[in-house]
């Protein structure tokens, strides 16, 4: 079993099963009461459908739904609509065609006009624009100081700021020979300790003293971790950012593609 009839059974088995249950909406029954011809309306959209010069027609689209028809013994005819989308979805809906095949967009609007098979194709749009070259250094500076990383900076020095006074209001009492009773001295030693014990420098100039210090030193040593992790690649990815110019993201379209669409009843 080759893998276009794979993706065929899995995708598009469940909505064709569905239709052939129906008889035809376009079609007349033959001779002897034998079921008419399938209209199939189509229209060229590479490489969904394609048409050679010799008249046949091919393409993903048309792949899929061969397979599905040769599996389901339906015979068929195209009937071509040229380039005119909205002209083919109409003709389902009026019945003039019974399925409409080609790269059909999944919409909430044709949802409540017809059944489409279930997606197989989805749809991205990608836009690039010229990288900003920044000129010599202040070139180079000023696309790294933006108003995001310096407020990651920021938000560093005040949880440095938060843990310095915390170490301070402990060890004040017990520990004045390395953090000063006097507030902004003390709470200098203690921005000071809370910095260099991120930064696993460990100088040992300022060290707690009391239990309470000793825990909450425990407890920054573990929390420097994640935060180092944190704030080490904020920088960077700022830098990358700034560097390129961003839309609102409606540029960025995504849609699903379904290769079957037939009118509900």
């Amino acid at each position: 079993m080759n893998l276009v009839t794979v993706i065929a059974r899995a995708l598009l088995a469940a909505a064709l099963l569905a239709w052939i249950s129906v008889p035809p909406s376009h079609g007349q029954s033959g001779a002897g009461g034998s079921p008419a011809k399938v209209v199939v309306g189509t229209m060229r959209i590479p490489p969904f459908v394609l048409r050679g010069d010799d008249g046949k027609w091919g393409g993903l689209s048309v792949e899929l739904w061969q397979q599905i028809a040769a599996e389901l013994k339906v015979d068929f005819e195209f009937r071509e609509f040229d380039f005119d989308l909205p002209g083919l979805l109409d003709a389902v809906e009026r019945r003039q065609v019974d399925v409409a095949v080609a790269a059909i967009p999944v919409t909430l609007e044709g949802e409540a006009r017809f059944d489409f098979s279930h997606p197989y194709f989805a749809a991205g749009l990608g836009i690039a624009v010229r990288m900003e070259q920044p000129r010599g250094v202040f070139g180079t500076l000023a696309g790294l100081v933006t108003p995001q990383l310096l407020a990651t900076i920021a938000g560093l020095f005040g949880v440095l700021l938060c843990v310095g006074t915390l170490v301070w209001l402990v060890e004040r009492r017990a520990n004045a020979r390395h953090f000063d009773p006097r507030p902004v001295q003390g709470i200098g030693d203690g921005l000071w300790w809370a910095a260099v014990t991120m930064t696993t420098t460990g100088y040992g100039d300022k060290v707690p003293a009391s239990w309470g210090g000793r825990l909450l030193g425990l407890v920054w040593m573990f929390a420097s971790i994640f935060l180092i992790a944190l704030f080490s690649g904020a920088p960077g990815k700022l830098a990358r950012s700034s560097r390129w110019k961003t839309g609102t993201g409606k540029e960025a379209a995504f849609r699903l593609v379904a290769s079957v669409a037939r009118v509900r009843r």
